[in-house]
């Protein structure tokens, strides 16, 4: 698909859509735009051998299609008590197993807690508006709070109904980003 084209984005819905169908179980595979989300859930011995046969579709389905997949990009993460000693394998390359997963931007344990997500917003959001503030001539107070609004806002505001802060320290913790600058001229 040419990237940045009106069609592209509909045209790589109707391709990828498909990917779904692969497997039987309906309930195995979810599609949010480009990201697939495989699970299946058990601990049945035979859970191991199923999924990899999943896995194994999924390859063949990308070299029919010629749809390449980012191997780097993804990770498994078995949820609940245990340890996960299986080694997946996507496209014969094993598939690294993980304790956290970033999923739709939200960091999120094995234990399906959302951990350390404040500490990386507030640390992207506090780097976005010391650029700012560097890089702005106008110290102008109505365009950095514009600035501030358009660039830093949507970082600290992405997904906030799914981590909503509770504790003070971490409302606190996300409030510091608006003091980044050292007059304060953001708020």
């Amino acid at each position: 698909m040419i990237q940045g084209s009106c069609l592209g984005p509909l045209l790589f819905v109707l391709y990828i859509n498909d990917v779904v169908k692969l497997f039987h179980e309906h309930r195995v595979a979810k599609l949010y735009a480009d990201d697939l989300k495989m699970y299946m859930y058990g601990n049945l011995p035979d859970c191991t051998t199923k999924f990899q046969g999943y896995l194994d579709k999924l390859a063949t389905w990308s070299d029919t299609w010629q749809l390449t997949i980012s191997c780097k990009k993804c990770s498994v993460l078995q949820v609940g008590k245990g340890k996960n000693n299986n080694v997946y394998c996507l496209t014969s390359q094993p598939i690294t197993a993980t304790d956290v997963v970033k999923d739709l931007g939200v960091y999120v344990d094995k234990h399906l807690k959302i951990v350390d997500h404040i500490q990386h917003i507030v640390t992207n959001a506090s780097k976005t508006a010391s650029l700012i503030h560097k890089c702005f001539i106008s110290k102008d107070t109505p365009t950095m709070v514009r600035a501030f609004t358009v660039y830093v806002r949507p970082l600290v505001e992405y997904a906030s109904y799914v981590w909503s802060p509770h504790l003070l320290k971490d409302i606190t913790h996300i409030e510091s980003v608006r003091n980044v600058s050292p007059n304060g001229s953001f708020v």
